[in-house]
């Protein structure tokens, strides 16, 4: 079985899929979002509950105000493995997905670091449950945009025991963020003084899923 994820930034979107040996099931998710004013390079969430799954999928994205790059994650104290980043050097809105996988994860915090401080932090991190923990990925998908007003719908292939997972960043003062058909929205955060949005969602695995989300007014995502 597989997970798929959907990522986005300054209007860019990922996904990646999961295998399982189960039926993938979603069972908490965790999130916090941080005005930091420039003064943080790191980002905690507390208390996510691994012990009722065997993947954590954890997001961040931050302003790449100064050339910031995602140096790494870790979960209750263990290193999480890097999915895909997508980093906007220009100074734009950035993303990265880690995960990690195991028979016994415990609950712990997930804390994400970047190479210098920025302006904004927001991070997601999701438990899984039936994850096929020896080969836990599957492909992967990505999108951006500039000033345009949704994601460009894309699509992975999954089967029917599987999930898809997307994560995406949008900035500009965007309004009526809407998630796409299918889709079950698991975290939303918006930073209004530095008009940051970032969404998480999920989807049941199929043949064929497509990701996608829409708002009002244009904006720029990863």
């Amino acid at each position: 079985m597989h997970i798929q994820r959907a990522l986005g930034f300054l209007l860019a979107l990922a996904l990646v899929t999961l295998p399982a040996f189960a039926d993938v099931a979603w069972v908490t998710p965790a999130y916090q979002g941080q005005d930091t004013s420039g003064t943080a390079s790191s980002l905690t969430i507390t208390s996510v509950a691994g012990g009722g799954g065997n993947m954590v999928y954890g997001a961040i994205g931050f302003a790449s105000n100064s050339g910031q790059t995602c140096t790494g994650a870790t979960h209750n104290g263990n290193a999480m493995t890097l999915i895909g980043s997508q980093i906007d050097s220009g100074g734009g809105r950035s993303l990265c997905r880690y995960r990690i996988t195991g028979g016994s994860l415990g609950t712990g915090s997930c804390v994400f670091n970047l190479s210098a401080a920025s302006l904004t932090l927001d991070g997601t991190c999701l438990v899984f449950s039936g994850v096929d923990t020896a080969s836990p990925l599957g492909t992967s998908q990505t999108s951006t945009g500039f000033l345009v007003t949704s994601t460009s719908t894309t699509a992975v292939s999954s089967s029917a025991t599987g999930m898809v997972v997307d994560s995406f960043v949008v900035q500009n003062l965007v309004t009526g963020i809407t998630v796409g058909a299918s889709q079950t929205e698991q975290s939303a955060q918006d930073d209004g003084a530095n008009v940051t949005y970032h969404r998480t969602s999920t989807e049941p695995g199929a043949a064929s899923v497509t990701m996608s989300w829409s708002w009002t007014t244009n904006g720029v995502y990863a």
